[in-house]
């Protein structure tokens, strides 16, 4: 990794600890914004692994429409749980 490996380790505290908010969440909110949000985090590291294996060990085929599809259903879910956390909203 060289050069990025600092870079690298940032990115994965940041992604952990976003991961970790959401889990923290359950309590504090409804089931069902809870599982999006848990979902589209879940979502969100396999894109990001995608990213990163395609960057550093080996390019697969179609890796840039699955990184980028995975990745917006992840934002999507995340956004539409946060949504969700209101009861009185139906969508």
């Amino acid at each position: 990794m060289g050069d990025f490996l600092i870079p690298i380790l940032i990115f994965l505290f940041v992604t952990l600890l976003a991961f970790q908010f959401a889990l923290l969440r359950k309590k504090a909110v409804n089931k069902q914004s809870y599982l999006l949000v848990i979902i589209g985090m879940l979502l969100f590291l396999i894109a990001d692994t995608s990213s990163v294996l395609s960057s550093f060990y080996h390019h697969f085929t179609n890796q840039d429409i699955f990184t980028m599809f995975f990745y917006g259903v992840a934002q999507y879910l995340i956004v539409l749980g946060l949504l969700r956390e209101n009861n009185n909203l139906k969508i």
